[in-house]
């Protein structure tokens, strides 16, 4: 299904920008290196049952956050920001550009390494949306931000 299908783009209306979110922003890394710390001390001392009942969480959580991400995305238009994100409990926001103010991002040090970042998005009711783990995030900042420049501008 196309993008402009799945979030009602108008005719007359263009996509500017799309981004995924990232499987890092998702996975519980302590978590992680734990239970894989332990599997490998199972494994080491013989104990395979122990292993495998080990890999049965891991699994479910990086499957947990690979359907996340991959379900998860924000798009901009010329006109709207759409943002959808979770896999299970769906959550889907729309606003039109004219009513957001400013978007600032934020990257830690594993969305340095890993080109993921958290958007706080200013909105004008003051209901403000925060989207974490975007890729790319500071290309997407700029675009956004310079389309709401444009919107601006437009309406004086």
């Amino acid at each position: 299904m196309s993008v402009s299908k799945a979030f009602d783009l108008a005719d007359d209306e263009r996509m500017l920008q799309s981004a995924r979110m990232s499987i890092w922003e998702e996975l519980p890394v302590g978590l992680l290196a734990v239970l894989v710390a332990f599997e490998l001390f199972a494994f080491a001392y013989g104990m395979y049952e122990f292993g495998l009942l080990l890999a049965i969480p891991i699994l479910l959580l990086v499957l947990n956050a690979y359907l996340v991400a991959k379900s998860s995305i924000l798009i901009l238009s010329d006109k709207r920001l759409f943002v959808r994100s979770g896999w299970l409990k769906r959550l889907t926001v729309e606003r039109h550009v004219q009513s957001l103010t400013e978007v600032t991002c934020s990257e830690d040090i594993s969305g340095s390494v890993f080109s993921y970042g958290t958007l706080l998005i200013g909105v004008r009711d003051g209901h403000d949306i925060l989207v974490r783990g975007v890729k790319g995030a500071m290309r997407v900042t700029e675009v956004l931000n310079a389309s709401i420049a444009r919107s601006s501008e437009r309406s004086k």
